[in-house]
């Protein structure tokens, strides 16, 4: 029982390495970049927003890479309490790119919901959604990149900075724009979630 137990533990160590618990590729505008709303229900990106950190390994290739955001098109909006609630649907397809412009992801990024909030401290919106990766050309070396394969499901996250309550621009086609920051987050397969939930049951019986 002793040796089993010690086996599914180092499984499931090597397997949330492999599989991506903490991975999340972490981009913002302290690297470049910002976002631009048309006051008509579209947004766009300053490309490209680097890449400044990469939460599974140190000294990845990755960092001081690039990721291509798509417009965004906001869709029915609905206002409630000074907070915005709508669709975003993407226009194209979502890139990590190096310096010199060569795709290293590309995948399809899900449509999401947009919530924009007013704080005392001030105000943010947060999209969320999916990606499943298309397309994967590690000629860089990234350990990241490694984990990740076509068809390979990543949940993705934005933050959008403004200087006001988003609620109080929509519909008056006024033209605003920010600051932001991102993650794009390796979702664990159930497989793999199954042995570290049997890793964890097993060291639990031991004890």
């Amino acid at each position: 029982m002793k040796r089993l137990a010690v086996v599914l533990a180092v499984c499931a160590i090597a397997a949330s390495s492999i599989a991506g618990v903490n991975t999340d590729i972490n981009f913002s505008t302290d690297q470049g970049g910002s976002w631009q709303y048309d006051g008509v229900g579209t947004f766009s990106f300053v490309q490209p927003v680097g890449i400044d950190d990469i939460q599974c390994c140190i000294n990845d290739q990755l960092v001081g890479q690039f990721v291509h955001i798509p417009n965004f098109t906001l869709s029915s909006p609905v206002i409630a309490g000074g907070m915005v609630e709508a669709g975003i649907s993407p226009d194209t397809l979502i890139a990590i790119k190096d310096a010199g412009g060569n795709v290293l992801l590309e995948g399809t990024l899900g449509n999401g919901d947009f919530i924009a909030f007013n704080t005392i401290s001030g105000a943010y919106s947060e999209f969320l959604t999916d990606i499943i990766v298309t397309y994967v050309s590690n000629t860089i070396g990234s350990d990241m990149l490694d984990t990740i394969s076509i068809g390979t499901e990543l949940d993705f996250n934005i933050t959008l900075q403004h200087r006001t309550n988003f609620a109080d621009i929509i519909g008056q086609e006024i033209e605003t724009g920010g600051t932001l920051s991102g993650s794009m987050s390796v979702v664990p397969e159930p497989a793999t979630m199954l042995i570290l939930g049997l890793g964890g049951l097993m060291l639990r019986r031991r004890r």
